[in-house]
């Protein structure tokens, strides 16, 4: 059925329209041209003869012949036509064609029938503005056609900005001259809370006395090079505001206008719990060499490793799992030859032969060893040791003696025993951290705040040893107590590696390279390219979970 209005093809027996929505049954007509004026062209009136429904949408349009579509839309929605009298169009209203979808459709732009600025037009009171309606189908919330649009929305609540609230710290701020921001763990508007460290309180002992240009603790001894006690500083208000619940601050002090309160960390890096009897397993590399200057190697390792994979200790002690046992050690000579190269291995034969009698064979046996009992044996071995060098020494009329820093693994305890310079270091996630302190003048000049801790890598007198094994009928011994977790390598070297590397150069090799055995390769590797002034020797024992 063709239109007569608009030309358009319909269905047989369409009611209406479906491009214009013209009337086209028999009592549909078209008004002539020219029946509203307008100013804008002659506008055409469509109408139709029934009576619409309830449900139709009536409606009726005013369209200038050069605002006409080329093609129109499938369903137009009109507005009423003006009334050329200046009422509003009572006449008939044309219906949505029954073809319309389902739903509210698109609405056409109404054509402006007033300038801006200007008094309303035609059927409007002057100055009146045009009421229009918001589409049914529109979303909750849209503004109106002629609304203007909404300003921003408030922020949501803890997103506006806050005068009273704490403005955090940068990372690196030193606070009351001894407290060192690393990081912002928790910003709230009554507090900020840094993760810090503590640049006055030993990792190893907790003493907090230290003066933060300390190389070693003035209560254990233990260096402070390898890094501070880390704890928490809650940034508060006033000097009132109390921390959360189940925290005791340790200290409080005010700076900037804030007031700071200082918690320990309730799980410090440093201080881990001790791996299960059986959970480790340990992975050793060990080299040694020369050096590019020295003839003669005067160093000496031991390594002594025992799983326990075939040995169960008592029910009762460890309820079957394999036992772990773990004996390390590093000695440097002195005096040439048949003299330190004589010392070192001496002082490793008796040191080792000791332990395994007083700590490794009861273990072994399933007899435990106490902590306590475990570090005064490991000493009175190390005493052993200097005994028998000491004869040597006498019955030679040398000069020898050596150094001696040695490790063991009992369970998840690792115990130290330590003298003069070689070194006793850990290395896990958290960095690389000094467990002994050098027995050397030098080292005594920067503990004393007379030297800088760079001097003990260039000082003239850095190879001058306070302590060592068989100067004297007895000697003074560290001894240590640490944790060993899966992920930990235990480093044992002499000066003649840390002296070319520096802590900073071990590191870099241990974070490159996973196995034991080729990272102590390589260290000995770069400590002969840095110079290789000395004898050098390492040992990398790596624990691991089973």
């Amino acid at each position: 059925m063709t239109c007569p209005g608009c030309g358009g093809d319909n269905r047989d027996g369409a009611r209406f329209c479906r491009h214009c929505g013209l009337g086209l049954g028999p009592e549909a007509r078209r008004e002539e041209p020219g029946a509203v004026g307008s100013g804008q062209g002659d506008a055409i009136e469509v109408t139709a003869g029934p009576e619409p429904q309830p449900e139709e949408l009536a409606v009726k349009a005013a369209v200038g012949p050069e605002d006409a579509p080329a093609q129109p839309e499938p369903m137009e929605v009109a507005a009423q036509a003006e009334n050329p009298a200046g009422g509003q169009g009572t006449g008939p209203e044309a219906a949505v064609p029954d073809e319309a979808p389902a739903g509210p459709g698109p609405v056409p732009e109404a054509e402006a029938a007033q300038k801006d600025g200007e008094g309303g037009g035609p059927g409007e009171a002057p100055g009146e503005p045009e009421q229009l309606e918001v589409p049914s189908g529109a979303p909750a919330g849209t503004p109106a056609p002629d609304e203007p649009a909404t300003p921003d929305a408030v922020p949501a609540e803890g997103t506006q900005a806050c005068e009273s609230c704490l403005a955090p710290l940068a990372p690196g701020t030193v606070l009351d001259g001894r407290y060192l921001v690393l990081e912002v763990l928790e910003e709230q508007p009554a507090h900020v809370r840094y993760s810090a460290r503590d640049l006055g309180r030993c990792w190893q002992c907790g003493f907090a006395a230290n003066a933060p240009d300390d190389a070693f603790c003035a209560q254990c001894g233990a260096s402070l090079a390898g890094g501070r006690a880390l704890v928490s500083l809650l940034q508060v208000g006033s000097a009132q505001a109390s921390p959360p619940e189940g925290e005791t601050p340790v200290a409080r002090f005010a700076e900037g206008g804030s007031d700071y309160l200082v918690l320990l960390e309730r799980a410090p890096v440093r201080e881990r719990a001790p791996a299960p009897v059986g959970g480790l397993r340990l992975v050793v590399g060990s080299a040694t060499h020369p050096g590019q200057v020295r003839p003669l190697n005067e160093d000496s390792l031991l390594t002594l490793v025992l799983d326990g994979s075939s040995l169960r200790t008592q029910p009762d002690q460890g309820q079957g799992l394999p036992l772990l046992l773990g004996l390390f050690a590093v000695a440097d000579g002195m005096g040439g030859h048949e003299g330190g190269e004589v010392a070192s291995k001496l002082a490793l034969h008796l040191f080792g032969s000791e332990v395994l009698r007083s700590i490794l064979l009861p273990a072994i046996e399933g007899r435990e060893v106490p902590s306590g009992n475990a570090a005064a044996l490991l000493a009175r071995a190390v005493e052993a040791a200097n005994d028998a060098v000491y004869l040597a020494r006498q019955k030679r009329e040398n000069d020898m003696g050596t150094t001696l820093t040695s490790a063991l693994v009992l369970g998840g305890r690792l115990l130290l025993a330590h003298v003069g310079d070689c070194r006793a270091l850990r290395w896990n996630a958290a960095g690389l951290e000094q467990l002994t302190a050098d027995h050397s003048l030098v080292a005594s000049l920067v503990a004393a705040g007379r030297a800088s801790p760079d001097d003990v890598y260039t000082h003239p007198q850095r190879s001058a040893i306070l302590r060592c094994i068989g100067d004297r009928p007895s000697v003074e011994i560290d001894t240590i107590e640490a944790a060993l977790a899966a992920g930990d390598r235990l480093v044992l070297c002499s000066d003649g590696l840390w002296e070319m590397l520096r802590n900073e150069g071990i590191a870099d090799v241990l974070m490159q390279e996973p196995d034991p055995q080729a990272a102590a390769g390589l260290l000995v590797a770069r400590a002969n390219a840095a110079g290789g002034e000395d004898n050098i020797t390492v040992l990398v024992v790596q624990a691991e979970s089973v």
